[in-house]
């Protein structure tokens, strides 16, 4: 830009001044800045010039007078502003003074508009995040909003580049160019781009978008814009045991004498990662949630997950549990993020407990009573004819209430798993009366149909019941 330097005289006190005219009173950004070597007069006002009969006259707004100012002399000088910067807009009002008397260098730094980039923003961003996780083919549509401000020139050019996971080289997908080059005129514009990206593989946690705009002068960036997916979830396995004789709870198996025949396994598998196909699985126990021994082979089964498929839908294991505290079932399945396989499941599991007997026996001593022959005590929070129990395997938990023994002259006698300690009362809940010093107790070693043995202890009423106390309430602690 061509700016005119002169000396003029005001023209009613004749003093000579310094005198920098512009057509428009400011001077925008573009290229100026400082030959200040060769010019060294002091600049104090700014205003603007009139042609008046072939000569120019400085018209100062008021600030030195309504007059003006004939310019006998003059100059012209360039100047290229070599740092532009993005403090606030610059620039003096026509007709306003300087604070101080100002070198050019300090003139050209008022009277400049400094750089300051445009508005940038994201318009749209297609389609919504969060995507399925490895979502092989992904049609994205990106636009992207370049708002001049103050002190912006004019657009050139806006690239839109897209990268997969935030990471790697950013690719260009569109350049969007002006049949006037630069978008003269220009003060808001629009940057569309479309492109289709196959996620699968690495990096696959998002896709970023941004848009590069040139103006005449400085390149400006957008912030990263992402469209996220949503991360793998590996499959899981809901997992039911049934066995043979029946729980008396979903995770309480009461040992019987009779042979505990099997535990059979069934469920379904599902996927949870809709991109991810399923390949194979197998089903695993463990006695201890700590070892584990494979049922059944890998199996296949469909890309999505399903029925367990072996042996007709069901997992059978015909392995007696001898003695052993607990019984879990897992499932184990690969597919196509994690080939090698994976545990899918929380554990699905039972734990074995051994039965508390009571009933009316006809032994003499506590090593002849036949405890096969006495009623096993249920699991149960609530009064029953049956009485009460909750078995967990505690000396604290083993209270038994509710019971009622049906005699016929024969002995009242309840036996349980030695490790839980002697007993402490055998009270009539109606009389108040406690039968316990009238016992007896010993010890037997019992096999159950698994195999496990335990030893028992056995408690017989010293005295024969007559009929006439057949039903009797008692609590044993």
């Amino acid at each position: 830009m061509a700016v005119n330097l002169a000396t003029g005289f005001n023209r009613t006190t004749g003093e000579p001044i310094d005198v920098l005219f512009l057509a428009t009173g400011l001077v925008p950004y573009a290229s100026v800045a400082a030959a200040n070597a060769a010019i060294t007069p002091t600049v104090r006002y700014i205003g603007q010039f009139v042609n008046i009969t072939n000569q120019l006259y400085w018209y100062g707004a008021g600030v030195l007078d309504t007059d003006l100012v004939l310019l006998t002399s003059g100059g012209t000088a360039s100047f290229v502003n070599p740092d532009p910067t993005t403090v606030s807009v610059g620039g003096y009002a026509l007709g306003t003074q300087f604070p101080i008397a100002q070198d050019m260098q300090q003139m050209w730094q008022g009277l400049l508009y400094p750089y300051t980039p445009p508005t940038l923003t994201l318009v749209s961003l297609l389609p919504a995040s969060p995507l399925p996780y490895n979502q092989t083919s992904v049609a994205c549509t990106v636009i992207f909003n370049w708002l001049k401000t103050a002190g912006t020139p004019d657009l050139v050019s806006a690239d839109i580049q897209y990268r997969r996971g935030g990471a790697g080289a950013w690719t260009s997908i569109a350049t969007v160019t002006s049949p006037l080059s630069p978008y003269t005129g220009v003060s808001s514009i629009d940057a569309t781009a479309s492109v289709t990206v196959n996620t699968s593989g690495a990096d696959n946690s998002s896709i970023n978008f941004q848009c590069i705009w040139i103006d005449t002068s400085q390149t400006n960036t957008t912030t990263s814009s992402n469209i996220t997916f949503s991360a793998y979830v590996a499959p899981t396995a809901a997992l039911v045991n049934t066995t043979t004789p029946a729980k008396v709870t979903a995770s309480k198996f009461l040992r019987s004498f009779t042979a505990w025949t099997d535990n059979t396994i069934s469920g379904t598998i599902s996927r949870n990662s809709p991109n991810i196909n399923l390949s194979d699985y197998k089903i695993q126990r463990s006695y201890d949630n700590s070892a584990w021994t494979d049922l059944t082979a890998l199996t296949p089964i469909t890309a999505s997950g399903g029925t367990l498929a072996a042996n007709g839908g069901n997992v059978i294991d015909t392995t007696a549990p001898t003695n052993r505290a607990g019984y879990y079932s897992r499932a184990f399945v690969t597919d196509t993020q994690v080939p090698s396989g994976q545990v899918v499941s929380s554990t699905s599991s039972f734990l074995f407990y051994q039965p508390f007997f009571f009933g009316a026996s006809t032994a003499t001593t506590p090593a002849s009573v036949d405890i096969t022959l006495l009623s096993i005590v249920p699991n149960s929070l609530t009064t029953n004819t049956g009485g009460t129990i909750n078995y967990a395997n505690t000396a604290a938990d083993k209270i038994c209430a509710g019971l009622t023994f049906v005699t016929n002259n024969d002995r009242y006698c309840f036996a349980y798993d030695n490790s839980y300690g002697a007993s402490t009362l055998f009270k009539d809940v109606v009389s108040g009366f406690d039968y316990l010093p009238n016992f007896t107790s010993g010890t037997q070693v019992v096999t159950f149909g698994d195999g496990t043995t335990v030893t028992y202890i056995v408690y017989l009423y010293s005295l024969v019941v007559a009929p006439a106390s057949t039903l009797i309430n008692v609590n044993i602690l």
